[in-house]
């Protein structure tokens, strides 16, 4: 089996029901962003929609989590690959 470090770790998560549900922050979502952040470990925020810019995004998504640990670059929605 071959070892993989940190290094070779990026993950991606969808918006809705990993960091909310119902417009309400999951519990321990910020604990597990600020961890990926202590440890350097790549991340995104997928979500579907497109009714907000990525920027507008990223401070919701803090917003319900009480952090700061998504930022712009780190949310693709669904609109963002055709700009």
């Amino acid at each position: 089996m071959k070892h993989f470090s940190m290094n070779h770790i990026g993950l991606a998560f969808d918006a809705t029901g990993v960091i909310y549900k119902s417009r309400k922050g999951i519990p321990r979502a910020k604990e597990a962003f600020d961890l990926l952040l202590k440890h350097s470990i790549p991340f995104v925020i997928l979500t579907n929609a497109s009714d907000r810019t990525e920027a507008e995004r990223a401070n919701f998504l803090n917003g319900l989590m009480g952090s700061k640990a998504i930022t712009p670059e780190k949310v693709v929605q669904g609109h963002t690959a055709i700009k």
